[in-house]
C-alpha cells in the first residue's frame, strides 16, 4: 500500500517539476551566475543589449574546436556598447577555476565566462556547444540546434539585425501589416487590415541587409493572406518592407528553419 501512494504522488510531483521549453520569440528566463575570476552575470542587468550565450562544457572537445569560430562572433561586435557574449559551463561536476580557465586558455576565448550553469541549460531546454541570442527586450531571438562551429553564420546574422545594421528601420511606421506565424516556419503570412488602393510590394531582407525576396502585386482585399515561401533561407532575423501608394511600413519577423 505505501508503495502505490509513493507511485501515485510521484505521478504528480514530478511533472509539476520539468522546466518548460524557451522557444524562439519567448522571454528568456533570467538567471545569474558567478564568473570565473569572480563577481556575477546577470542576464536582467543587461536589458537594453544584445546578449550573445555560448553554452559549453570545460571538457568538450566539440564546445573546444567551435571556441574560435564563436570568438570571430565576439571579436566582430565587441566594439558595439549595445551587445554583450557570456559563455555558461554546463559541467557542473567538473566546473572549476582550473577547468574553466584550461578551457579558455584551449578556445581563445576572451570575453566572460562562467562555473556551474547547468542549471541555465536546463531552463533553456539546450545541451553544451549550442549559442543563443537574446534581444534587447530580453526576448529569446535564437537557440541553436546544432554545434556551434554549424551555426557562426546563423547566430551572427540575428546579431547584426538586432543591433541595426541592415540600414532598414526595424520598427514598424504602422500596424498595418502582420506577419503569421512569428517566428515563421519556411512560409510567411502577410495580412493588412486595409484595402489597398492599387498596386503594392512586399521586399525581406536578411540580418546582413540582403535583399532575399521581393515582388509587386495587384490590389488586395483586406485580411487576404500573402503567403511567401523562404524555405531555404538560413535561420535568423529578417526585415519586411511593405509599401504600397500610401506609404511604406517596415517590420521584423524571426524565420526558423526546423
Amino acid at each position: 500500500m505505501k508503495t502505490r501512494i509513493l507511485t501515485f504522488l510521484l505521478l504528480f510531483i514530478i511533472p509539476a517539476g520539468l522546466v518548460k521549453a524557451q522557444s524562439v520569440g519567448e522571454n528568456a528566463p533570467d538567471f545569474t551566475v558567478s564568473l570565473s575570476g569572480g563577481g556575477e552575470f546577470e542576464l536582467s542587468d543587461h536589458q537594453g543589449k544584445v546578449v550573445m550565450i555560448f553554452f559549453f562544457g570545460n571538457g568538450c572537445p566539440y564546445c573546444i574546436s567551435s571556441g574560435p569560430e564563436v570568438q570571430g562572433i565576439y571579436n566582430t561586435y565587441k566594439n558595439d556598447a549595445n551587445f554583450v557574449a557570456v559563455g555558461l559551463d554546463t559541467w557542473n561536476a567538473s566546473s572549476s577555476e582550473e577547468t574553466v580557465s584550461g578551457f579558455r586558455e584551449e578556445t581563445g576565448l576572451t570575453f566572460q565566462l562562467a562555473l556551474s550553469a547547468g542549471a541555465v541549460e536546463e531552463a533553456y531546454s539546450t545541451t553544451y556547444d549550442r549559442l543563443a541570442v537574446i534581444d534587447q527586450e530580453g526576448v529569446l531571438r535564437h537557440k541553436g540546434t546544432v554545434p556551434a562551429i554549424n551555426d557562426i553564420e546563423n547566430t551572427s546574422s540575428v546579431i547584426s539585425g538586432l543591433l541595426n545594421e541592415t540600414g532598414v528601420p526595424l520598427q514598424a511606421v504602422s500596424t498595418g501589416v502582420q506577419v503569421f506565424p512569428n517566428p515563421a516556419y519556411g512560409n510567411v503570412q502577410f495580412f493588412t487590415d486595409r484595402k489597398t488602393g492599387g498596386p503594392f510590394s512586399i521586399s525581406i531582407y536578411d540580418g546582413a541587409g540582403k535583399q532575399v525576396y521581393h515582388n509587386a502585386y495587384g490590389k488586395q482585399e483586406a485580411g487576404e493572406a500573402i503567403v511567401v515561401d523562404l524555405d531555404g533561407h538560413n535561420g535568423g532575423l529578417y526585415i519586411y518592407r511593405f509599401q504600397d501608394g500610401s506609404g511604406t511600413e517596415t517590420g521584423k519577423f524571426i524565420l526558423d528553419p526546423q
